[in-house]
């Protein structure tokens, strides 16, 4: 059934999502050894074939990398086209229209879907593992021709679902027949990307085979050298100068146990070393993560020294071979039991058993003499750390946090006015006026692809969009520091000056800040190909006649305004711009400014029914005047695209607002407060 589908969609999309994530790690380990490996080959002579062909699969792994990465974009899409309703759906299984378009859509693409979906099967088996090149043709060709078949399907779905809205003499209007159209128009888009990925790849595999002995060439390795040493200073990055600074200082004030002769003898002895050898360890950029490692190193240190002090207890001092067993069994039991969140504290421990079972390097010290001397000089280490951290170089991961997530709206506001500024210039684009086209013959390519606009030819119309890049990367870098510092932040340890924050609630905002964000490059990508189809539409075309993209302005300016009214509440009750107590403000307060985010939901509903109304108008048009209008291929298609990334953004907005409210909520609550509600 359809909620089955659904439900496996969803399982393939989140499987995937993990999968790749677990791919991303494996690669910076493989990309560091394989530069390992090349360096070696360098050392050796006869061996500089070895460099190339390591460069080779190092480059072959980024590109298989890269194609997954777009290819799970297309898929996040897919699960939105299929498992997001959009509003004015709740009845749809009540209107008799909205079933018989559903049905004529699933009886053309049904199907042809199922079909096309073993072909990928296959030729993705092609690509991933070794196979004939013949076999690989043959696999390719089946893919293109099924891929030309869905796209067939696909414009008899649309026309019979229109021919039914057309002849419908009740209602050809409501959101809830709109609805389905967007959606299948988006899930179409989406899944033939999804398949085209592989098949760009299989084609660009065969050229490169084709041409890889003019392609190998090898960089001689002074010009490696070269481009090394011209990398960027990285004095003005802060974070760099912070680490490097508070570990001079930190390793500085350790070394005194080393250096000073009062603190060598009296106190550190017999090693000294464990208090900077403790800072060098715990010493890391976030002050979240540095607290954690030290609660690990210290919490580590106890559960060794416990065992030790066990072992002391019951086997003899001179009995190596109880120790060694000791040692094989306890570092077992701490690596087999450890935390893969947290690993550090069991293997400091494991680590940790033979130093002192043995007196680290004074093998004459006894476990009883040396275990209480072990965990001083690791606490003192862990205090001068702390010190540095929070004292010298004070540096909040919470405050970051608190500051990303409410910048990101006033970003995002930023982007959406971006966007609005450039669909507003949209229509007044013409042949004769514009510079998108030169020497591009986009009817062929159209006529070729009907999806080349959305694929390659929005990439070259840049001009108009500049702005809308930029905003959407000032977004990125916000959403990426605030992830960066999140876990940091969360183990972050409170001295009372700064309330802690709610976890749970902070990583559902950012992830649906980030569901957001992945929008903005389908926007992005809707607008410049509408740039490059209106760029070749005559100055009388009927198109134009139908102001969609005044439609599409007219949506986003409802987003706007919202959104500008929502940032303004936001810096009524944060007037610091961070996310966090005020004092003498109450919660009831905070929470009734931030309401105001469920308002995108009137927004979403006024949108899309003003964009049924618009589609009404011209199927209205069509059957009074018994003709429809040209488009050119893809051109609706581009349209749905925009609506659906639009709406779905203020879907994001909205939910970022609940779990606003949700953040709020876990505040402190002040005493008067407190007694007002008891009442």
């Amino acid at each position: 059934s359809a909620r089955q589908a659904r439900a496996r969609i969803k399982l393939f999309v989140h499987t995937r999502r993990k999968s790749l994530a677990d791919l991303k790690g494996c690669v910076e380990a493989f990309n560091a050894e394989g530069k390992m490996r090349r360096a070696m080959s360098l050392c050796r002579r006869n061996r500089i074939g070895d460099g190339l062909a390591i460069t080779q699969e190092l480059q072959a792994i980024g590109d298989y990398v890269a194609l997954m990465e777009r290819q799970q974009a297309h898929a996040e899409l897919i699960q939105l086209a299929t498992t997001q309703q959009l509003l004015g759906e709740d009845f749809t299984m009540r209107s008799k229209v909205v079933r018989e378009l559903k049905i004529k859509i699933s009886q053309n693409l049904g199907s042809v879907v199922q079909e096309m979906a073993f072909a990928f099967r296959e030729a993705q088996r092609m690509y991933l593992f070794e196979a004939e090149n013949d076999k690989m043709q043959e696999a390719l060709e089946a893919l293109q021709l099924y891929l030309q078949q869905y796209r067939a399907a696909m414009k008899r779905a649309i026309t019979e679902a229109e021919t039914i809205l057309i002849n419908d003499p009740i209602d050809t209007h409501m959101e809830s027949t709109v609805a389905p159209l967007i959606r299948v128009r988006v899930m179409f888009h989406s899944l033939y990307s999804l398949v085209t990925e592989v098949s760009d790849a299989m084609e660009a595999t065969g050229t490169n085979c084709s041409n890889a002995a003019t392609k190998e060439k090898q960089i001689p390795i002074w010009s490696r050298i070269r481009t090394s040493a011209s990398a960027p200073w990285q004095w003005n990055d802060w974070a760099k100068r912070r680490m490097a600074f508070k570990s001079a200082v930190g390793l500085g004030l350790a070394s005194l146990f080393v250096s000073n002769p009062y603190l060598r003898e009296n106190i550190a002895h017999p090693n000294s070393i464990w208090p900077g050898a403790t800072v060098a360890s715990v010493n890391l950029e976030t002050t979240g993560a540095a607290y954690q490692k030290c609660m690990d190193r210290l919490w580590g240190t106890l559960a060794a020294a416990a065992f030790c002090l066990l072992i002391g207890r019951f086997f003899p001092e001179n009995d190596d071979v109880a120790k060694i067993l000791s040692i094989g069994a306890f570092t077992f039991l701490a690596i087999f039991l450890q935390n893969p969140k947290r690993p550090y504290s069991c293997q400091y421990a494991a680590s940790s058993v033979g130093s002192i079972l043995y007196g680290s390097l004074d093998i004459s010290v006894n476990v009883e003499g040396y275990v209480p001397n072990r965990i001083m000089l690791i606490f003192i280490g862990i205090v001068i750390f702390l010190l540095v951290e929070c004292l010298i170089f004070p540096r909040s991961s919470r405050t970051v946090v608190q500051a990303k997530t409410i910048q990101f709206f006033e970003d995002t506001e930023q982007f959406l006015l971006e966007a609005r500024k450039v669909v507003d210039s949209i229509s007044m684009l013409r042949r004769d006026n514009s510079e998108e086209i030169s020497e591009i013959d986009v009817e062929t390519k159209l006529m070729q692809d009907p999806l080349w606009m959305l694929h390659k030819g929005q990439k070259e119309m840049v001009s108009l969009a500049d702005g809308l890049y930029e905003a959407a990367q000032v977004v990125e870098l916000t959403l990426s520091e605030a992830w960066d510092e999140l876990e940091p932040g969360i183990n972050e340890p409170s001295t009372g000056l700064n309330a802690t924050i709610d976890a749970n609630g902070y990583r559902a905002l950012l992830q649906e800040q980030r569901r957001c964000h992945a929008q903005f490059q389908i926007l992005i990508t809707s607008i410049q190909s509408l740039i490059g189809y209106y760029s070749t539409l005559e100055i009388d075309s009927s198109i134009r006649s139908l102001h969609w993209p005044l439609i599409l302005s007219s949506i986003l300016a409802k987003s706007v305004d919202l959104l500008s009214t929502c940032c303004d509440g936001l810096q009524m009750v944060f007037p610091n711009g961070l996310c966090r107590p005020i004092p003498g403000q109450s919660i009831a307060i905070t929470v009734k400014s931030i309401s105001k985010f469920r308002s995108f939901e009137d927004v979403r509903l006024l949108s899309l029914t003003e964009w049924s109304d618009c589609h009404s108008e011209y199927l209205h048009g069509v059957k009074l005047t018994g003709r429809a209008i040209t488009f050119a291929p893809g051109f609706r298609l581009t349209l749905a695209l925009a609506i659906c990334s639009t709406l779905e953004i203020d879907r994001c907005l909205q939910n970022c607002g609940e779990y606003l409210e949700q953040i709020v909520q876990s505040f402190p609550r002040h005493i008067d407060e407190a007694l007002q509600s008891c009442r």
